[in-house]
C-alpha cells in the first residue's frame, strides 16, 4: 500500500457537492489558517526529505508517472538554507501535511490531507508572502479528492483554481497491487484525452517502471534509477516569504 493510505477514519472531509470541486475550492480558499491549525494538531511526528520528494504524495506513484524518481529522506532536520520538505504524519502514520521550504528557510507551498473512511482530500496552498505593499494572503493552488476502497485508491479528481483545469484518474489493482492508472485530461483541442499508464514490478515486488500504453504502442515513462524530480522554484513568486514555520 502507498504511504499515507489507510482505511481508518479520523476526520470527515466535506464531499464535493453538485457544483463539484469548483464549489469546494471556493469554500476552501479562505480556510488556510484553519487547515494549518488542524494539521499542526493532527501531526504527531515529522520526517524531512529533499524538495518535492514525492514521499508525501497521496496519489500513488505520482512522480514516477510524471517521469521522475522520488527524492530521498533526510535523517535529521536540515539547516534553514537547505531546500527541503517537512512531512507530518498522524497517529495512524497517514500524511496530514507537507511543507515545502525554500533556501531562506521560509515555507512557500503547503499541502494538507484530511482523511475519512473512504475518502481523502488534499488541499495545496501557496503560503502567505510579505511584499512591499504588505502581506499577500495564502492562495489556493490545487484540490484533490480521492475515493478509497478497502484502503486502496479507486479514483481521484483534481482541480487547479489558478487555471480552472480539471483532471481525473482511475486506479486499477490486480493481485493486490496497483496495475495501471487511467488519466483523463483535456487535450490541446479542448477535448477529453485518456492516457493509460501501466506499473511494472520486479520479481520481488518492487516498482521498477511506468509505461504509457496507447494506440501508438508502449512508451517508457520512467525506470528505476531515473532522474530525480527537481524543485519547482518557478512556482514561487519572486517576493520574500513568511517566517520559517518550525515543526
Amino acid at each position: 500500500m502507498e504511504r499515507g493510505l489507510s482505511s481508518v477514519a479520523v476526520v470527515e472531509p466535506a464531499a464535493a457537492t453538485e457544483g463539484g470541486l469548483r464549489l469546494r475550492a471556493d469554500d476552501l480558499a479562505g480556510r488556510y489558517e484553519q487547515l494549518v491549525a488542524r494539521a499542526d494538531t493532527a501531526a504527531v511526528r515529522w520526517r524531512w526529505a529533499t524538495p518535492t520528494s514525492g514521499h508525501g504524495d497521496v496519489e500513488p506513484l505520482r512522480l514516477q508517472r510524471m517521469g521522475c524518481s522520488p527524492g530521498r529522506w533526510l535523517r535529521r532536520p536540515p539547516p534553514p538554507w537547505q531546500e527541503h520538505e517537512a512531512i507530518g504524519f498522524d497517529a495512524l502514520s497517514r500524511v496530514v501535511c507537507v511543507r515545502q521550504y525554500d533556501a531562506t528557510g521560509e515555507v512557500w507551498l503547503e499541502r494538507f490531507c484530511t482523511w475519512s473512511r473512504d475518502r481523502v482530500e488534499v488541499v495545496c496552498f501557496r503560503a502567505p508572502l510579505e511584499s512591499g505593499d504588505g502581506e499577500l494572503p495564502a492562495e489556493l493552488q490545487c484540490v484533490v479528492q480521492m475515493r478509497l476502497a478497502a484502503g486502496r485508491p479507486v479514483e481521484s479528481e483534481r482541480y487547479l483554481p489558478p487555471t480552472g483545469s480539471c483532471s481525473r484518474e482511475r486506479y486499477r489493482h490486480e493481485g493486490g497491487r496497483l496495475a495501471r492508472v487511467e488519466e483523463d485530461s483535456c487535450d490541446e483541442g479542448g477535448g477529453l484525452a485518456t492516457v493509460v499508464k501501466e506499473i511494472l514490478y520486479s520479481e520481488d515486488g518492487r516498482v521498477v517502471g511506468v509505461d504509457a500504453v496507447g494506440p501508438e504502442g508502449r512508451q517508457v515513462i520512467w525506470r528505476h534509477g531515473g532522474k530525480p524530480h527537481p524543485a519547482r522554484r518557478d512556482a514561487r513568486p519572486s517576493a520574500p516569504g513568511r517566517p520559517h514555520r518550525p515543526v
